[in-house]
């Protein structure tokens, strides 16, 4: 199968398969989950043991094999059009995909690019991989899909590299001297991410250098005053460095 025509699945945000220009939405709840537990490991076999724990959490009835099967069999017909072939594999299943058929894998080149890009000084392109990387999500990971402890722990990882994307975006952008581009969308970002220390230093650098020192000496009582709320300790030495340097005139 070509480039081209080998099937694509999107699974930042509700889980999705586009097909000719249209999206092959998996309404049936226990198929999102049967075609997420695929996904996780793309292209590998998942024992039937593991599949049964992600359609069935909460515990399966006494018929969930021959209902597995019933699932199995309607997954691959909805699967069909989009080339997409779902094969039993001993001991279990396995959905004929690539890792690059599937979006999180998009996401995670981009974001080696961007860093490897900022790492040579080339922040321009750095800036242009981390968003090309962050523009993939359209929600939070797996959003429509029911959840069980494996998938926990994926939607973990994806949303901790999502926002370590974003810091290394804000550092790009802060090394090109976007100062000001910068603020609003900073301000934000630590709205929507209060304890993300690394974001507050951003959004400190971004202020000062855009003349508004005061405003960033407020910027880092705020982050002091919301760790010491909700974590009950006070900021990483790295940002108390930053606020001592921006007190002293020396960033």
């Amino acid at each position: 199968m070509t480039s081209e025509s080998r099937p694509r699945f999107l699974v930042l945000g509700g889980l999705e398969v586009p097909v000719a220009g249209e999206l092959i939405g998996v309404r049936q709840p226990k198929r999102r989950a049967l075609l997420a537990a695929l996904l996780i490991r793309p292209g590998r076999v998942i024992p039937t043991r593991s599949l049964i724990r992600a359609v069935w959490p909460e515990g399966p009835p006494a018929s969930h094999r021959s209902n597995l099967r019933t699932h199995v069999r309607g997954l691959r017909r909805l699967l069909a059009p989009a080339g997409a072939v779902l094969r039993t594999r001993p001991p279990g299943y396995a959905l004929a995909v690539e890792p690059s058929d599937v979006d999180a894998y998009d996401f995670a080149t981009a974001v080696g690019e961007g860093r490897l890009a900022y790492a040579q000084g080339d922040f321009s392109t750095a800036i242009a991989r981390y968003q090309q990387a962050l523009d993939l999500w359209r929600g939070d990971a797996y959003e429509d899909v029911p959840r069980w402890p494996e998938l926990d722990s994926e939607i973990a990882m994806l949303t901790e590299q999502r926002l370590i994307a974003i810091e290394g975006l804000g550092d790009a952008r802060l090394s090109a001297g976007l100062h000001e581009e910068a603020v609003a969308d900073l301000r934000a970002l630590v709205t929507d991410h209060p304890l993300r220390e690394r974001l507050h230093g951003q959004l400190m650098v971004a202020l000062y250098r855009s003349g508004r020192q005061g405003d960033a000496v407020d910027a880092y009582h705020r982050a002091r005053m919301v760790l010491a709320t909700e974590l009950g300790v006070e900021p990483h030495p790295e940002l108390r460095r930053l606020h001592a340097a921006m007190l002293h005139g020396e960033i």
